[in-house]
Order: C-alpha cells, then sequence, then structure tokens
C-alpha cells in the first residue's frame, strides 16, 4: 500500500455518560407541557362526530432502564350526530403504556410504546 491511500486503524473509543432524571420533575413539566385538554374535535360536520380527551389526574411514570411505563388517567366526552337527535356520552379511562427506547449509535433515539392495558375508571353514560 503506497502512503497517499492508507489506512489508519483508529480505536474505538467509549465515553460513558451518566444521566439522571428526577422523576417528579419530568412528572410535573410532562404534565404542565401537555395541559388539561389532549384532544378535541367539536365539529360535527365532516364526520358526525364530537370527541374531547382531558387529562382527569396526572399522569405518573415508572422508569427503568431500557423502558418507561405510564398510566394516562382520561375523562372522555362524545357526541353523535344520528340524524334527528345527538346523543351525548361521558366516561373516564385510564390507558397503561410501555415505551421501551434506546440510543442508537448516531445518538438518535428508537422507540416503542406499546398499550398495557386499560380500566374504565367510571363507565360512559349516555
Amino acid at each position: 500500500m503506497d502512503d497517499d491511500h492508507a489506512e489508519w486503524s483508529v480505536p474505538l473509543s467509549v465515553l460513558p455518560l451518566p444521566v439522571r432524571l428526577h422523576k417528579a420533575e419530568l412528572e410535573r413539566d410532562l404534565n404542565r407541557q401537555l395541559g388539561t385538554v389532549l384532544y378535541e374535535d367539536n365539529d360535527l360536520k365532516d364526520d358526525d362526530l364530537a370527541i374531547r380527551a382531558e387529562r382527569s389526574e396526572d399522569i405518573r411514570l415508572q422508569i427503568d432502564e431500557q423502558q418507561i411505563e405510564y398510566r394516562v388517567p382520561l375523562k372522555i366526552w362524545v357526541k353523535k350526530n344520528l340524524r334527528l337527535t345527538n346523543v351525548e356520552a361521558e366516561g373516564t379511562l385510564a390507558i397503561n403504556f410501555r415505551t421501551e427506547y434506546q440510543i442508537r449509535e448516531d445518538w438518535s433515539l428508537q422507540t416503542t410504546t406499546e398499550v398495557t392495558s386499560h380500566e374504565w375508571i367510571r363507565k360512559p353514560v349516555l
């Protein structure tokens, strides 16, 4: 191999970066940034359906090494246009999620989220 095209083998370096997250601060910031109303569509004209989803309580987190589990309590209001009349229903539901995460070699974040369970706190009432 000539000097103009020499290949250099550089040993791989590892740099440990300790990261600390304070769960209480993270929960507080998350709930504040999300606000109370998470989704709202009041237009019955496009699909004969209006819906509003808001947090009924704060979202709580459980953080492990490669995953975050969290509970999202929602108050759901739905209004459906049935041509002759409108019907409304309201209920409270808690949905549990698990997000697995990893930091790739290029420092991008890869996540996979799944619903693990749900429970009706207050079943819908018409």
